[in-house]
């Protein structure tokens, strides 16, 4: 081998760029970046809402309260603490949503929806339903299940909501 290298350590190599899970992460990322995309293009067209406003409000007029708090929406969108306080600037200053404190940690911020955040929502799920109606007509009803349990798990898995699904982190030397 001209580089110096030994065929065990090519095979090595190729074993790790082949990887099963980083191909299946890959693949995850790459299907949600596909879907964000079609969702931004699709809310713009026919309620003139970003797919970063929809993400917000959705999950406001699914929450109690219609209220989620702010640390919350920084993990379940991947936003920066920065982004989302940005975010949220806007929303407030469109009246999409408003900022609380509520319950006995006064530091905690919420952000709550607002009758105009709560009519441009549902004003915009008809059409959206539609779109992601002909995205997931892809798969089975089985597969759509199958698809949802996956998610949920991973879903937990990374977010550590799970007890029992946490990891030990293992640390490497520096």
């Amino acid at each position: 081998m001209a580089t110096g290298r030994s065929r065990r350590e090519v095979n090595n190599e190729d074993s790790l760029i082949r990887s099963e899970n980083v191909t299946l992460a890959g693949l995850l990322v790459e299907t949600a970046n596909g879907l964000g995309l079609r969702m931004d293009e699709g809310l713009r067209r026919d309620s003139d809402l970003p797919v970063s406003t929809f993400e917000v409000l959705i999950r406001l007029i699914r929450s109690p309260g219609a209220s989620v708090r702010s640390s919350d929406l920084v993990r379940e969108l991947a936003l920066t603490t920065g982004g989302v306080t940005r975010l949220i600037d806007r929303l407030e200053e469109q009246g999409l949503v408003e900022r609380s404190r509520e319950g006995d940690d006064r530091r905690a911020v919420y952000a709550k929806l607002t009758p105009a955040g709560r009519q441009a929502v549902l004003g915009a799920l008809p059409s959206h339903i539609d779109d992601l109606t002909v995205t997931f007509s892809a798969l089975s009803p089985s597969q759509r299940r199958q698809l949802e349990d996956a998610l949920r798990i991973l879903r937990d898995v990374v977010n550590e909501r799970d007890p029992d699904l946490k990891r030990k982190r293992v640390r490497h030397p520096v």
